[in-house]
């Protein structure tokens, strides 16, 4: 399910990204085979919704967060008196940079306002976390 979301990235990224999906698949499932709670139990038939949660936390940890805050830090910077040329990765910060990562974040809120999942949620790395608070979501949705 992460592949979709690492085509094009640098082995740099893609490798601890595919790592701790691996792992979050390979706990995920053990704790479905050994919980008790028949709360959980009862959304097990759902594993590729939480894989792809899985997935989109992770990128959203190793991708979005830290380009808005990149982008966040470098509007300070361009909004204060000095003149500055501003450059990541010998990738020159301008407008169209700026926009697009505004872009990758509003379509990242977008696809999960659809959803009604919190982005504090793809913030979260503890699985237990994230699959109790998806499923909190589901049944508040669900009434």
């Amino acid at each position: 399910m992460i592949k979709k979301f690492l085509k094009d990235l640098p082995y740099r990224l893609v490798h601890p990204m595919n790592q701790e999906y691996e792992k979050k698949v390979k706990e995920f499932s053990n704790w479905l085979q050994n919980t008790k709670s028949q709360k959980i139990k009862k959304y097990s038939k759902h594993k590729e919704v939480f894989y792809l949660i899985f997935a989109l936390g992770i990128y959203y940890r190793y991708i979005i967060a830290p380009l808005v805050s990149t982008k966040d830090f470098f509007n300070r910077l361009n909004n204060s008196n000095t003149s500055i040329e501003l450059k990541l990765a010998n990738q020159k910060i301008d407008k169209q940079i700026i926009e697009s990562i505004n872009n990758a974040h509003k379509y990242f809120l977008y696809i999960i306002n659809e959803f009604n999942i919190p982005e504090t949620l793809f913030a979260e790395s503890d699985l237990k976390k994230i699959v109790n608070g998806i499923i909190n979501i589901e049944e508040q949705n669900n009434g």
